[in-house]
């Protein structure tokens, strides 16, 4: 498969147990819960934002997040979508080969960040 499913990034996720918000959110309820997400969104590497902080940026404000990673925006991942097509009628094999490496490498940071904000939201 190459990249980690909803199940494994949660039972890797270092804050295992969210408070529940009972009642009308305070903000008191609202950061006890927030923090932990934080923490768990931050434990999943990946290059994006700046590779510094993991997922962070997937339960932080935009601009707080550029402050954070000091000016590294987090830009979602599109999904790349089927293997392409060459971009040329004749390619060479390790240009071919070049193609679906970054293809694959793209499908994998796109279902691992889609994956870890499943994750985060089913854990909260």
């Amino acid at each position: 498969m190459g990249y980690p499913s909803v199940e494994e990034i949660s039972k890797n996720f270092p804050q295992q147990s969210i408070p529940a918000i009972i009642g009308k959110p305070t903000y008191t309820a609202i950061r006890a819960v927030h923090h932990p997400l934080q923490e768990n969104a931050a434990s999943v590497p990946t290059t994006l934002g700046g590779g510094r902080h993991g997922h962070l940026a997937l339960v932080t404000n935009p601009v707080r997040y550029l402050t954070i990673s000091g000016g590294a925006a987090f830009n979602p991942p599109r999904n790349p979508g089927a293997v392409p097509v060459p971009p040329r009628v004749f390619m060479t094999a390790a240009e071919m080969e070049a193609l679906q490496m970054q293809h694959k490498a793209d499908l994998a940071t796109y279902h691992t960040c889609y994956n870890d904000d499943k994750a985060l939201k089913k854990s909260s």
